[in-house]
């Protein structure tokens, strides 16, 4: 199945286009012949007649003559069975002008004979088309000169096929069907609904079926719809029914568990726009798949659930009141054996990064009592801060963040009791990672990249890097705590030139700017330390505010031309995937190019901000010694 990329993408709408295109065409046709079949005479006299005369028997030429004069004269049936649309003013005035003439008597005894006509007419030309058929087979005639007509039905078995080249899922299979079945009925009443009717829309009304193999359906194709990039939340959300029908099933636990998986999917994309408190009982529903331990997929979707959830300060609060529900989100971090866990068990390390992100999520939005309680529960006990610590000294660059995350939380609340050892391990360790060399310690570890890898979407924070993150928990714990800054400058003595180095312009914008903030705040908190490194520290400074100044005034005229491409050490984005199509790729690289030039000016207003207050203290502490 090709469920990634712009081209799985681009073939689906290509499909859902196809479908639209036949069936609005074999419709137009329809109605052309109704609207035309007055003519029908004149045109067989003129085209049709001639020719069959020629090449025809007579009797064949008088059979034509009669099927097509039947066919004029129930003109009147065929324009009464028009639906009346105001928007189609050339069949409503035939309608009136039909209706107009039954008012006179000659009309009336026109009605009738016509009416007569209408009830015979179908068996005459049945009658006469098959007595010609069958004296041309008895007769030996070529089966050549016999030209049937196409049936609409095999055009959509055509498009049935090219949907193979998406799926060759049976399902995706009775999709296609039912949607080429659902858009002909509603496009027979009125052509118009063609635009609104897509496979997104059709999927979505699928979720109100009471079907178990429609809703079945609905969920494979929103599943492989939202890994394509489209928007069904904004659909989905608009209906309580369907929002509260999916997370019954995912706490169902009589439904299948490819149902499950596939509900859990969707509600992840949901989770964003969900309100808690609109749905009473949900939580219960999203608890029962942390309680399914043989199936390590359910637990990671729930835990990504409330993890998304938890972004709303509400939803945060509810989740916090659950004790029951806290217990298994924290699961992993009061394991006795979690380290042991992980090593010997791979989907046991992706749950307990998960928890991780749960966590810090939680104690990073939660506000008053309930953030405080949280936060007491995880320091208060000695298991949680051992894990945390030996998941700092492991080999996953993803769970070390998790874990910094945490624990960095933990040291800036001062209500806590954070052992000196633990706040030193963390620093300590952060420090290694950011004064790194380049190209070290890159794994991308933003909030969302695990959940983005399987949805084929570009995360809505910006992307970090594990040394990006150990560089702004440095900054953030530096600023905040003084003893953290003293503890910095002893154990890495050399810190002022490790830093000052990184301010060179061959470096990422994000770790120069991060380097100014380090700076200046050990500036503040170790003035001591950061003077006696002024004479190296003070001239490289100003030589990149004059490069920055320089640079801003170069580029100025040029503001309004197009969005500079990102240079070598700045090009972290991937702009195109293998089977991407050129114009899918096009918006995308735009997007990208947009954004990195955006956090490109945040870096710099960042570093020249940092680096002028930074200039400013270090002359005042020549002149002010």
């Amino acid at each position: 199945m090709a469920t990634g990329g712009g081209g799985a993408h681009r073939a689906l709408t290509d499909l859902e286009h196809q479908i639209k295109v036949v069936v609005i065409g074999q419709l137009l046709i329809a109605k052309a012949w109704q609207s035309t079949a007055k003519l029908a005479i004149t045109l067989c006299l003129s085209l049709l007649f001639p020719s069959a005369y020629l090449s025809s028997q007579i009797n064949d030429f008088y059979c034509l003559l009669w099927i097509t004069g039947m066919q004029a004269i129930s003109a009147h049936s065929i324009f009464n069975d028009i639906p009346i649309n105001p928007r189609n003013t050339f069949f409503l005035g035939q309608f009136l002008k039909f209706n107009a003439t039954f008012l006179s008597p000659p009309g009336f005894i026109l009605a009738v004979m016509q009416a007569i006509f209408d009830k015979s007419s179908p068996f005459i030309c049945i009658g006469l088309s098959s007595w010609r058929l069958w004296h041309l087979a008895h007769a030996g005639a070529s089966i050549g000169r016999i030209k049937l007509i196409s049936d609409p039905d095999k055009e959509g078995d055509d498009l049935i096929k090219r949907g193979k080249n998406i799926s060759r899922e049976e399902w995706f299979k009775k999709f296609v069907e039912a949607y080429i079945k659902h858009i002909r009925e509603r496009c027979a009443k009125d052509l118009t609904v063609a635009e609104q009717v897509s496979f997104l829309s059709f999927a979505v009304g699928l979720l109100e079926s009471e079907s178990p193999e429609e809703y079945l359906l609905a969920a494979r194709m929103l599943d492989m719809l939202i890994k394509n990039g489209q928007d069904a939340s904004t659909r989905i959300l608009g209906s309580r029914k369907k929002v509260k029908r999916l997370l019954h099933t995912v706490g169902s636990t009589q439904e299948s568990t490819e149902l499950r998986l596939l509900a859990a999917s969707i509600v992840v994309d949901l989770a964003g726009g969900v309100r808690l408190a609109h749905f009473p009982r949900s939580l219960i529903c999203i608890s029962s798949l942390l309680e399914d331990t043989g199936r390590p997929k359910l637990i990671v979707q729930g835990l990504t659930i409330l993890q998304r959830l938890a972004d709303d300060p509400h939803n945060c609060a509810d989740i916090c009141q659950g004790k029951e529900l806290l217990k298994k989100i924290m699961a992993p971090i009061h394991s006795r054996t979690l380290i042991h866990d992980m090593a010997m068990n791979p989907p046991w390390a992706e749950i307990t990064n998960c928890s991780l992100r749960v966590v810090h999520q939680l104690i990073h939005v939660a506000t008053g009592k309930a953030g405080k309680r949280l936060r007491h529960q995880i320091s208060s006990d000695k298991q949680a801060i051992t894990n945390l610590e030996g998941i700092l000294d492991g080999e996953s660059h993803q769970l070390q963040m998790r874990a910094t995350e945490i624990l960095s939380e933990l040291v800036l609340d001062s209500s806590l009791n954070i052992s000196e050892n633990t706040r030193e391990n963390l620093v300590r360790k952060q420090l290694q990672i950011f004064l790194a060399d380049e190209g070290e310690q890159e794994e991308e570890v933003s909030a969302d990249s695990v959940l983005m890898q399987k949805t084929n979407k570009t995360p809505i924070n910006k992307e970090k890097t594990t040394k990006a993150t150990a560089g702004e928990i440095l900054s953030t714990l530096s600023i905040k705590s003084r003893i953290v800054s003293r503890f910095i400058v002893k154990e890495q003595s050399d810190i002022v030139y490790c830093l000052t180095l990184m301010l060179d312009p061959k470096n990422n914008i994000r770790y120069r700017a991060t380097s100014a903030q380090i700076l200046k705040n050990l500036c503040i908190h170790c003035k001591e330390h950061v003077s006696k490194e002024r004479e190296i520290l003070l001239p490289r400074v100003r030589k990149v505010l004059a490069e920055i100044l320089a640079t801003k005034t170069k580029t100025k005229p040029e503001a309004s031309g197009s969005i500079p491409q990102p240079d070598d050490n700045e090009g972290t984005h991937e702009f195109s995937s293998e089977g991407n199509d050129i114009e899918m790729q096009l918006p995308m690289h735009t997007s990208h190019k947009a954004q990195f030039h955006q956090e490109n000016e945040d870096g710099m207003k960042e570093l020249q901000e940092a680096l002028l207050y930074l200039t400013s203290l270090l002359v005042r502490s020549i002149t002010m010694p």
